[in-house]
């Protein structure tokens, strides 16, 4: 018996292997350097790049910290993205588009899973870009995230599909959403309702004692257990 927040699975394959990739929106793409903006178009991700400096765009970085699922030791993993361009967008032969898996050993950056696409060569229509990679031994890997660079001198909108898969072995298999991430939490053991306020805004950023104050759903049972999680970032 298992058990989910969702029941609604979509009418995906679910043939091939588990997605270990985070269900991604727009909520998780961030300009990290660059002139350039970020548009939600439901299911990918516009960019539009508006100089001719370079563009960097992460994926996985929010609210201070990484968030991505990390990868383990010594393992090879598959990477998928699904690319497009839009009418706007002017290429340029030697300008590439690259798509970077990365993270720290200690403070030492690493990159992993990369893949360089002429932009000569992008389709207007979405297109799957596959790399497998091996990890090797990570010495105290940290911050996980993903990295989308557009050349200088490119220029206009490309679209980049949320439907991003990361997974175990040295083939692609088809897309699928990651069962163990939100909304679905897919769980051997029940999973309890979150009973906390829904009128509290998040996230709260306070210098004061008293950070979270709320009243729940319901009320408290004497003798029942319940569990608190709490998740944050101390400023340095």
């Amino acid at each position: 018996r298992e058990y989910s927040n969702s029941i609604d699975f979509g009418s995906y394959d679910y043939s091939g292997n588990p997605n270990l990739m985070n269900n991604l929106g727009f909520s998780d793409f961030i300009i990290q350097s660059g002139d350039g903006t970020l548009q939600d178009n439901r299911t990918a991700l516009k960019i539009s790049k508006t100089s001719n400096k370079p563009l960097y765009i992460i994926c996985g970085y929010s609210n201070s910290q990484y968030a991505l699922t990390p990868i383990l030791s010594n393992k090879t993993y598959t990477i998928t993205y699904r690319l497009r361009k839009l009418e706007n967008f002017v290429p340029k032969q030697g300008k590439n588009i690259i798509l970077r898996y990365r993270l720290k050993q200690n403070t030492t950056d690493n990159i992993l899973g990369e893949i360089t696409i002429d932009s000569t060569n992008i389709s207007n229509t979405f297109t799957a870009y596959t790399k497998t990679f091996t990890t090797g031994n990570l010495v105290s890997p940290n911050s996980y995230h993903l990295q989308l660079v557009l050349d200088d001198e490119l220029s206009g909108d490309i679209g980049l599909d949320y439907s991003i898969k990361l997974e175990e072995g040295g083939a692609s298999t088809p897309f699928q959403p990651n069962l163990l991430d939100k909304p679905y939490y897919l769980s051997k053991t029940p999973l309890g309702e979150n009973i906390a306020s829904k009128t509290v805004t998040f996230p709260i950023k306070s210098s004061g004692f008293n950070i979270y104050v709320g009243d729940t759903k319901e009320n408290l049972v004497i003798g029942q257990t319940y569990t608190i999680t709490l998740k944050g970032t101390k400023p340095a």
